[in-house]
């Protein structure tokens, strides 16, 4: 008669198998390092 394996305990980290959970969004506006550079809207400063 054999024994039914005994179920293991979750590990400390995700398995493969489990579902990877949706990055949490950011509570504001990241910027994009691959975005070009775009001065602020205004006057342009004068020349030293």
């Amino acid at each position: 008669m054999s024994t039914p394996p005994t179920p293991q305990p979750p590990g400390p980290g995700p398995t493969p198998t489990d579902p990877i959970p949706p990055p949490e969004p950011a509570p504001y506006p990241v910027p994009d390092p691959t975005d070009p550079v775009v001065p602020p809207p205004g006057p342009m400063p004068e020349p030293l």
